[in-house]
């Protein structure tokens, strides 16, 4: 998801590890963003997400 901010946007996506996300920004997001000028690496903050599924009464 994108949202626009007042300086900026906000990306928010849902990686199965933190460390496949670094990877990713090492890999693809960092090179691309130096190519088109974008000064320093972005503010990125992690949170961990847990989704607990139990199986219903009908079950």
């Amino acid at each position: 998801m994108v949202t626009a901010t007042d300086n900026g946007i906000r990306i928010t996506d849902v990686w199965q590890t933190r460390e496949i996300a670094d990877a990713f920004y090492q890999e693809q997001l960092g090179p691309i963003s130096a190519e088109i000028g974008v000064p320093a690496p972005s503010e990125t903050t992690f949170y961990d997400v847990h989704n607990y599924l139990t199986q219903g009464p009908s079950a």
